[in-house]
């Protein structure tokens, strides 16, 4: 992902759009849940990517000039299926704090809630869990450069270590060598890893206006991973920590999204922070008047 992203660069509050038992779970477990990328509310986001990557390698393919250089490509096209055994994990915060179209997608149906984490959080959780965090990119353009990028990076790769001749991720077919198969190291997980962390900055340019971050866990352990039930299948999700020890002050504001019951729901939220030991959030309330969506 970008590790130059400096906290300069970071706003000094980004926002967590979530439901009733969302906000709950998270003030009371002290955790953010982080789903997997394979599962998150619009599969489309995760299929854009690979998608991208696809037509590239494809049109690449057929312009190659070789049958060494369209081996290495057909190999990473070919390996680009085994993404879906890669834990990463994401989760979804913006700049806005009062969005209709969030209010709409992540509120649950009912009043919702966008829970303000500070830069301060976010350069912890990057620097003692090492995850990542990442703007979204919404223009074409750039999203293509991002994977050519990726496959360029590949390509270069200057095989060292001797082959594997049981692994055809490790290699790929040189017909005019003397061996019957060149080393090119890890290229096909490694490829579908780097797909996995770029998959999660991509996004379609209708959800622009959303300006959306996302925090993203790389390389989960399958023991790691917790799951909660969906509206058609067990969701695998990743619990990132939102407390330090002595102190619980990651979350500087609290939004309450559309309700008939403003002040009565806001009044709620206090309380609920108090009894989490949350440090001074500021409890607001939408501007957006009350509608059944």
């Amino acid at each position: 992902m970008h590790s130059h992203l400096e906290n300069s660069d970071l706003p000094e509050i980004l926002y967590h759009y979530t439901s009733q038992t969302g906000l709950k779970g998270m003030l009371n477990d002290k955790t953010i849940w982080a789903s997997k990328i394979h599962y998150l509310n619009d599969s489309e986001e995760f299929a854009l990517a690979l998608k991208l990557a696809r037509d590239e390698l494809d049109r690449r393919i057929k312009a190659a000039t070789s049958k060494v250089e369209c081996s290495r490509l057909e190999l990473l096209r070919d390996t680009i299926y085994t993404i879906a055994w890669v834990n990463t994990c994401v989760c979804c915060f913006s700049e806005l704090d009062d969005d209709p179209s969030q209010w709409r997608g992540y509120g649950g149906g009912d009043a919702g809630f966008s829970v303000g984490f500070t830069r301060e959080w976010f350069t912890r959780v990057k620097e003692t869990l090492g995850l990542s965090l990442s703007r979204c990119i919404y223009d074409p353009e750039d999203q293509q450069r991002l994977i050519k990028d990726a496959i360029d990076e590949f390509l270069a790769t200057n095989a060292e270590k001797a082959p594997d001749y049981w692994d055809r991720n490790r290699s790929y077919v040189d017909p005019d060598g003397r061996r019957a198969v060149k080393p090119l190291p890890h290229a096909g997980n490694d490829f579908a890893t780097r797909l996995s962390r770029i998959a999660p900055e991509i996004k379609h340019k209708s959800f622009a206006v959303e300006k959306e971050w996302r925090l993203v866990a790389e390389n989960v352990s399958a023991l790691e991973l917790c799951h909660r039930p969906g509206e058609s299948m067990l969701i695998p999700y990743y619990k990132i920590p939102i407390s330090a020890d002595d102190k619980f002050d990651s979350i500087r504001e609290i939004v309450v999204g559309p309700t008939p019951h403003p002040k009565l729901s806001a009044a709620s939220v206090e309380s609920l922070a108090i009894a989490a030991r949350l440090v001074n959030p500021e409890i607001k309330t939408t501007s957006i008047p009350f509608r059944n969506w």
